[in-house]
């Protein structure tokens, strides 16, 4: 028999339309308030089994983990409350890196972090070059590194040889910690046909 136990929720938060979706408590925060620690904005706000702080829009700039986040960005916390994701609500700077930001929230472009805070992936809104590899802005695959810095994953912007092997402009790159090619995949339809055009013309 299924078992429709109250979920745990902070106390004196006013909250309504709460519901429960799998193990997760979504509600609306009906005035800005200071949720385990975070500065959460009126609006939809998600708990963790355990009653923690699991998604929320920013109601202010804060620092976390040494990322400065802007107002209005949602963010996504593990359950120890580090950051997981967030979905700027336009493009941010973060550990020397253009990400891109947007309307969507929760449904927006998603920029990744690792438990130390540092930068795990994001999507660049223009091509950029990282370690001398040019990677494509492209909503098809984010750019992806290592938790030292070192690019992990990308999609190339132009035909190179990396270690040797010639790959073309628009293939999904896979690269190990020493910086060798893991694996290469084919784009999607879409990207070949960019790739095909830009050629072209």
């Amino acid at each position: 028999t299924a078992t429709h136990e109250k979920p745990k929720l902070p106390e004196n938060l006013p909250l309504t339309a709460v519901r429960r979706q799998g193990s997760v408590t979504i509600a609306k925060l009906q005035s800005p308030a200071q949720v385990d620690g975070f500065p959460c904005a009126d609006g939809w706000i998600h708990f963790s089994e355990s009653g923690r702080l699991q998604a929320t829009y920013l109601g202010e700039t804060c620092t976390i983990q040494g990322n400065e986040i802007p107002e209005g960005t949602w963010i996504r916390l593990n359950p120890d409350l580090t950051l997981k994701y967030c979905a700027f609500p336009e493009n941010t700077n973060i550990q020397g890196y253009l990400c891109r930001g947007g309307s969507g929230g929760s449904e927006g472009v998603t920029t990744g972090f690792y438990p130390s805070g540092k930068l795990e992936s994001f999507f660049p809104p223009n091509d950029i070059e990282i370690q001398g590899i040019p990677c494509r802005a492209t909503p098809f695959g984010s750019v992806s590194l290592y938790e030292n810095g070192d690019l992990k994953g990308l999609t190339l912007a132009r035909d190179m040889v990396i270690g040797g092997r010639a790959l073309s402009g628009g293939q999904s790159v896979a690269l190990s910690a020493s910086g060798e090619v893991q694996s290469v995949s084919n784009p999607p339809m879409i990207e070949r046909a960019r790739s095909w055009f830009t050629k072209i013309f």
